[in-house]
């Protein structure tokens, strides 16, 4: 090895000379290391990414409620109606969506633990899923992992709902454009596509379910009020209510997309989203050059100190 030698101050081609003149230890050391770090990237199963993009629908009625809930709000606060808008409340569809009663209820329906804690890679030639042994055993159907009190060997719909958000699920909303995209990630192209357009799916029914006993709730009430009411002035206004509501609850019952309106489904994605391997081959071959360079230079510098010692 070639020492480089000892002085107060060490010029950048004292340093580029000295790469050069061990550039063959330190070619073996960056290739072995590049070569740990492909073999890792080649091993790794392929995931797959499907999105949906998504816009919150606008009541037809969205004026018609403004104006009513400027002159009768304090009244229908009372009937426990709501007059700024049903589907088109952006702000309560996202908290719906996100919330963990909403997503395990929707992990316990298309009984996904099994997808999201035991599946490790994805078949495309059988489209079947490979399981991790030591946590599901797809023979048996029973759970084996192994982890401490108090969580036991099937995961718990709370635990599932944890895991999804913080490793397959992202929902992102732009205030600008009032656009919603949900995203899902997986070894299965298959179950992405399937996860995201159900989800959708799913918020609108429980939206629209939300929004019509809401409305059922709050006529039912108006028209109590109207019956022990004699003032004519309030009748009417009871009435208007009566009949937003109505309106409301008709347009629950006869549009689908309800609360979200797809703007580009979810579709069954050809390309892998992960891993990077050539990202990954490239991060090897840049940190296997700057290890070797320390470790030699390291060495260089142990072996100077020890030779002065003596």
């Amino acid at each position: 090895m070639q020492r480089i030698n000892s002085t107060d101050e060490i010029s950048l081609g004292d340093i580029f000379k000295a790469i050069w003149n061990n550039k063959t230890p330190i070619f073996i050391l960056t290739s072995i290391i590049a070569m740990l770090f492909i073999v890792y990237a080649i091993m790794l199963p392929n995931k797959y990414q499907s999105k949906v993009i998504t816009l919150p629908t606008e009541s037809e009625d969205v004026g018609g409620l403004s104006s009513l809930a400027n002159q009768f709000g304090g009244l229908a606060s009372i009937a426990g109606m709501n007059l700024n808008g049903g589907a088109g409340n952006i702000t309560k569809t996202l908290e719906i969506l996100k919330s963990k009663a909403f997503l395990m209820e929707f992990i316990d329906k298309y009984e996904l633990k099994v997808p999201l804690f035991a599946v490790n890679s994805w078949s495309h030639e059988t489209g079947e899923y490979l399981f991790d042994k030591d946590v599901y055993d797809a023979t048996a159907k029973k759970w084996m992992r192994e982890v401490d009190f108090p969580r036991v060997a099937e995961p718990s719909l709370l635990e599932a709902y944890h895991k999804m958000t913080s490793e397959y699920l992202t929902i992102s909303h732009d205030p600008k454009t009032n656009i919603v995209e949900i995203t899902f990630t997986h070894y299965s192209p298959v179950l992405a596509q399937h996860v995201v357009t159900n989800l959708v799916q799913e918020l609108n029914v429980r939206i629209r379910k939300i929004d019509v006993e809401s409305a059922e709730k709050s006529v039912k009430y108006l028209n109590k009020m109207v019956d022990k009411t004699k003032i004519s002035g309030l009748r009417e206004v009871f009435f208007s209510l009566i009949e937003q509501e109505e309106k409301k609850r008709m347009l629950a019952n006869i549009q689908d997309e309800y609360a979200l309106e797809v703007l580009d489904p979810a579709l069954i994605p050809e390309e892998k989203s992960s891993p990077k391997r050539a990202a990954i081959a490239a991060s090897g071959i840049i940190l296997g050059f700057l290890f070797s360079t320390f470790l030699l230079f390291f060495i260089n510098w142990f072996r100077q100190n020890i030779s002065v010692e003596k």
